[in-house]
C-alpha cells in the first residue's frame, strides 16, 4: 500500500493517489484519488479489500496470514488504522525509509 501524489496543473494543487496492491500477483485491489488522503479513507479502502477479496477467499479459516507493508506515512501510522488492521487480523509492517 503506498500514496503518491502528483501535481494537477488546472487546479494548481497536488492530488493523491491511494494504491493497494497483492505483491505476489501484483494485482490491484484497490485504487482511489482524492485531494486529501487521511486515515479515513485508508480504513475505507481496507474495508473494499477486505470485502471483496479477503472475505471471498475465506482467508482466516485456512490461517493464510496477510501482512500489509506500507512506508510511516501519518495516514498509515494512525491509531484507528493500527486497531482496524488488528481487529481485522492484518499484520502492519512498516517499510525502512
Amino acid at each position: 500500500m503506498d500514496i503518491k501524489y502528483v501535481w494537477i496543473t488546472k487546479d494548481r494543487r497536488h492530488v493523491y493517489i491511494l494504491t493497494v496492491i497483492d505483491t505476489f500477483t501484483r494485482f490491484v485491489l484497490h485504487w482511489q484519488v482524492g485531494f486529501s488522503m487521511k486515515a479515513r479513507k485508508v480504513k475505507q479502502a481496507w474495508e473494499e479489500v477486505i470485502f471483496n477479496y479477503l472475505q471471498p477467499a475465506d482467508l482466516l479459516r485456512k490461517q493464510i496470514q496477510i501482512e500489509i507493508r506500507n512506508d510511516s506515512g501519518p495516514q498509515f501510522g494512525a491509531k484507528t488504522i493500527r486497531q482496524f488492521f488488528e481487529e481485522n487480523q492484518l499484520n502492519q509492517v512498516f517499510t525502512h525509509p
